[in-house]
């Protein structure tokens, strides 16, 4: 029921701003502090307690200039239409597959599973999404709109930016009830996908890193270079790998992201890239607005805590997302941030809703500066 708001006389009244987007992120509140508190208790980094999924690079031939990524799908997908969900769509479901420990990243609405002849599993609740609606208000919604006016209370709908929802439901949560449509859930959890983005950027790159690596990484894969990264043009961001430094770093008085060198730093090249991929979400701060802050005498701050929860949810989306699986990772998370986390998590629901909009926006921001169509193939 809409809440009355008071009449002052014959003047017009105040009607608040009605936040409907508030609790677009409350189905993963919980099970996002439970992996943290996962992290804490068993001196992980968030990255792997979240996963990055498995499988590996295979290569298409001994002479091939490309390597070709080849995985089951856990990009968020549309199942109907074979395309990535977008924005903050995209970004929400890639954690809600790590969440819910989902085997595949396929996706749709009730009605699309219904009409596959799939039937949601009893207990399973939906995902929300979200899309914004320009199309004008039609007969009833004006209806109920003057209603509410009349009476002083809120305007249900709103003729500019209106966001709608609707919800989503994981393969894992939905069983076929034809021949048909368990042939479709078979074909689709073994369905394997190529990121368009490898086909052009993924190069072996032994030679290019250093003639002196070894011909194989920590984990007995081939190192490989992925250019859309190594040449990024990000608001005039300077670049420095095996610049001296023992750790990565981003400075933001120069604009400028620190690596040392890939195969004597890092255990692979997905690590290194995905280290890579933290510090450029640092590095959106700037064109994003954000505020950055440097924990002063080993103290830390409330602001760089945050910089760093975001970061490392922006690395994790675009890791996913490039087709970066990382094997365990030995590197704890700083424990400071973990309880950080935990404690604004378990204070304000709105603590996550703040963090995801400047990690959608710092996701973006790189997305952009990549310039790479990141939309998967199907292999058959």
């Amino acid at each position: 029921m809409a809440r009355k708001v008071k009449s002052t006389g014959n003047k017009k009244p105040v009607v608040p701003f009605v936040d409907r987007n508030k609790d677009f992120y409350n189905d993963i509140l919980e099970r996002l502090i439970n992996k943290i508190q996962y992290a804490l208790d068993n001196n992980v980094s968030l990255g792997d307690c979240l996963g990055y999924g498995s499988g590996g690079l295979s290569r298409k031939g001994k002479k091939s200039k490309t390597t070709e990524k080849v995985q089951v799908n856990v990009h968020p997908t549309n199942f109907v239409h074979n395309r990535f969900y977008n924005g903050s769509n995209r970004n929400k479901l890639s954690i809600v597959v790590a969440l819910y420990n989902y085997q595949t990243g396929w996706f749709g609405g009730f009605r699309q599973w219904n009409e596959a002849g799939c039937s949601v599993i009893a207990g399973q609740k939906g995902h929300k999404c979200r899309f914004f609606n320009d199309d004008p208000l039609n007969l009833k919604q004006k209806e109920e709109n003057t209603t509410a006016k009349s009476n002083g209370e809120f305007e249900p709908h709103s003729e500019d930016g209106r966001t709608s929802t609707f919800y989503v439901f994981n393969l894992d949560q939905v069983q076929g009830n034809t021949p048909e449509a368990v042939a479709l859930i078979e074909k689709l959890k073994t369905t394997k996908k190529v990121s368009k983005i490898v086909h052009t950027v993924f190069t072996p790159a032994v030679e290019a890193i250093n003639p002196e690596c070894p011909p194989l990484d920590a984990f007995g894969d081939e190192w490989y270079n992925i250019d859309c990264l190594d040449n990024i043009k990000m608001n005039q961001l300077k670049i420095s790998v095996d610049s001296g430094h023992r750790l990565a770093c981003y400075d933001p008085q120069n604009h400028k992201v620190n690596m040392p060198n890939m195969c004597s730093g890092f255990k692979s090249s997905a690590h290194f890239y995905s280290t890579f991929l933290h510090e450029l979400a640092h590095a959106t701060a700037p064109e994003c607005r954000r505020e950055l802050q440097i924990p002063i005498f080993g103290m830390l701050g409330e602001v760089y805590a945050n910089e760093e929860l975001i970061a490392e949810l922006t690395a994790w989306i675009l890791s996913v997302e490039m087709g970066l699986w990382l094997e365990t990772d030995e590197k704890a998370t700083n424990p400071s941030y973990l309880n950080h986390w935990l404690t604004n998590l378990k204070k304000s629901p709105d603590f996550l809703r703040t963090i995801m909009l400047e990690v959608n926006k710092a996701c973006a921001t790189i997305r952009k500066a990549i310039g790479v169509q990141l939309d998967p193939e199907t292999m058959d």
